[in-house]
């Protein structure tokens, strides 16, 4: 397998952080670091490149717009409706 040019770092939650995509993309040189890392100082949220997770949301200024959205999921996964 090759190693890529332009290896990125990438924060995963615990969620995922089992999936095997992940340790091939680490075997092509990307760093891969979970909440543990953080936790452990080992990585700062400064050098992550990319965020992936089920409730991770891209958000720059071209995705702004999205903002209202992304609070609205993260409302809906926080606090359920209550079946009755």
């Amino acid at each position: 397998m090759s190693k890529t040019p332009k290896p990125l770092t990438v924060l995963v939650t615990d969620e995922i952080a089992e999936w095997p995509e992940f340790a091939d993309l680490q075997a092509k040189g990307h760093q891969i670091v979970t909440g543990h890392d953080l936790k452990i100082n080992t990585v700062s949220m400064g050098d992550v490149d990319l965020f992936l997770g089920p409730t991770c949301w891209r958000m720059d200024q071209a995705h702004r717009t999205y903002l209202p959205l992304a609070l609205a999921a993260g409302r809906k996964k926080r606090y359920p409706k209550e079946v009755i």
